[in-house]
């Protein structure tokens, strides 16, 4: 099978940044993804909490809140990343639409990427409260633990107790869950937006391909073969890098 010839270096330059920044920004956005799936877990436990007056359920309720404040940790320290790989992505994307505004789909990438612009905001604001909302929670889950502590000295633990720990943890969690939410939310909205640039980057970068062969450059290579842009086109495209993407670290347990 014969080897497929390099892509004309005017059209390899021009997408080199775009394929990198996706690159970088779905790897960020596979890590957020994994804590995002960890989350969901430790809510669903805290869901299944029972009535039973017994100190197994409260230390079942504190490692769940424990793992809750964890995770929030993680996801607001690395929403900022992500928002900068969004930003990345964006800035590349409108920069290839500049140096192509005669291109006609230049324009829909324009306005893609600055949607971006605002997912990547939102990323930021998103990510800041929610290392405000767990910061104030802290200490419901002290309390929680200081309860568990002497249910533990005691052998058993009363209803009253056993009701308000309880209640207190899924008070607090309520609310981290709340603001881990509007994160996955950004987080969603700015992977669609990646893959929206990258497919309308690919368009583009198609289109002057075709456009640079009036300029003198056949379109083909010294075998007779058809040379092809450096990015790939649409879906494809977008499965190409996350196939280049490493994929993200396991959980810390």
């Amino acid at each position: 099978e014969a080897e497929t010839s390099p892509p004309d270096p005017r059209w390899s330059s021009e997408t080199a940044e775009v394929s990198q920044c996706i690159t970088s920004f779905q790897r960020r956005a596979e890590e957020m993804r994994a804590l995002l799936r960890d989350a969901a877990a430790a809510e669903q436990l805290i869901k299944e909490l029972h009535g039973d007056l017994a100190v197994e359920t409260l230390a079942t309720a504190q490692e769940a809140g424990e793992k809750l404040m964890e995770l929030s940790q993680k996801i607001g320290e690395l929403a900022p990343s992500l928002s900068e790989a969004s930003m990345e992505v964006a800035e590349s994307s409108l920069a290839l639409a500049a140096r192509h505004a005669a291109v006609p789909c230049a324009l829909l990438l324009t306005d893609v990427a600055l949607s971006m612009t605002l997912e990547a905001s939102r990323l930021q604001l998103t990510g800041k409260s929610l290392l405000e909302v767990k910061r104030d929670t802290l200490g419901t889950l002290q309390t929680l633990q200081q309860n568990l502590s002497m249910a533990k000295i005691l052998g058993s633990v009363d209803a009253e107790t056993f009701k308000l720990s309880v209640g207190l943890v899924r008070k607090a969690t309520s609310r981290i869950l709340h603001s881990i939410k509007e994160v996955q939310k950004a987080s969603d909205a700015a992977l669609q937006r990646g893959r929206h640039c990258l497919v309308h980057a690919s368009s583009v970068c198609r289109f002057a391909a075709g456009r640079g062969n009036d300029d003198g450059h056949d379109g083909h290579d010294g075998n007779g073969e058809r040379e092809r842009p450096a990015l790939a086109c649409g879906e494809d495209a977008w499965d190409a890098a996350s196939a280049n993407s490493p994929p993200p670290a396991p959980a810390a347990s």
